[in-house]
């Protein structure tokens, strides 16, 4: 419902994979976030993260007040 959080945790070789598999990203849905997460640069996420960065590295909130954040602990 409304305000749930969920956390995602995934292997860093399996984002890897998916960037490089385009097709793969693209049949992906994630429910009523599927439109904000089509707009986020995974690709730069994924070099930030490959460079060491930590912590919060996307907050993005909607005109309906849902918000995706990306963190790396």
């Amino acid at each position: 419902g409304d305000g749930d959080k969920v956390s995602v945790n995934l292997p860093l070789a399996l984002i890897e994979l998916l960037l490089t598999n385009e097709g793969l990203m693209s049949g992906m849905s994630f429910g009523d976030s599927t439109d904000v997460l089509k707009k986020i640069d995974f690709k730069q996420i994924y070099e930030m993260v490959s460079l060491g960065v930590m912590g919060k590295l996307v907050e993005i909130s909607t005109e309906d007040g849902d918000t995706v954040e990306i963190y790396v602990e």
